[in-house]
């Protein structure tokens, strides 16, 4: 068996998406909150939350049609880019509410 056929392995790789996806999650939300003005963040957070479910939907779909070989390295790759893709936002740390 290779590692991609064993279950265990498998079992083990969910927990790490699981995992990283919440994760990446709760990052999202924190930096929703400082990132958009407070007039749109309820609209911003509403649209990211359907967003969200809707790719979670697709994801479901994505994973019974082309099997964890397939959808698990198209998932790791697509969460590289996201993290990636998160280095060009700007560093408001350091800014009042008041300044957005």
């Amino acid at each position: 068996l290779s590692i991609w056929q064993s279950q265990v392995a498998t079992g083990m790789l969910f927990c790490l998406f699981n995992g990283a996806s919440t994760l990446s999650w709760n990052i999202l939300d924190l930096l929703t909150t400082e990132m958009f003005p407070t007039t749109i963040r309820s609209f911003v957070m509403g649209f990211l939350s359907s967003l969200g479910r809707i790719s979670a939907a697709v994801a479901q779909l994505q994973f019974s049609a082309y099997g964890a070989a397939t959808s698990l390295p198209i998932c790791a790759t697509s969460l590289a880019l996201a993290a990636l893709a998160s280095l060009a936002l700007p560093n408001l740390s350091h800014t009042g509410l008041a300044d957005l």
